[in-house]
């Protein structure tokens, strides 16, 4: 599973959130979130782990298919 960078960016910014800041809440580097923007396959549980930390569907955030 691959979540969308654009989609995330845009709730970032509704909810003025920075990539370090996503990262204290999950529990994890930055450098886990930026790999996970770059396009790094994520599992079921990491993708609701973030879809809870902003506060959104699992489905809100993922990659449409085909791209």
């Amino acid at each position: 599973m691959k979540i969308s960078r654009i989609k995330i960016e845009k709730i970032l910014a509704q909810k003025k959130l920075t990539q370090r800041e996503i990262a204290t809440l999950l529990g994890c580097s930055p450098n886990f979130i930026c790999m996970i923007w770059r396009g790094k396959n994520i599992s079921p549980k990491t993708l609701g782990k973030i879809a809870d930390a902003l506060g959104v569907d699992p489905e809100d955030i993922l990659e449409e298919e085909g791209k």
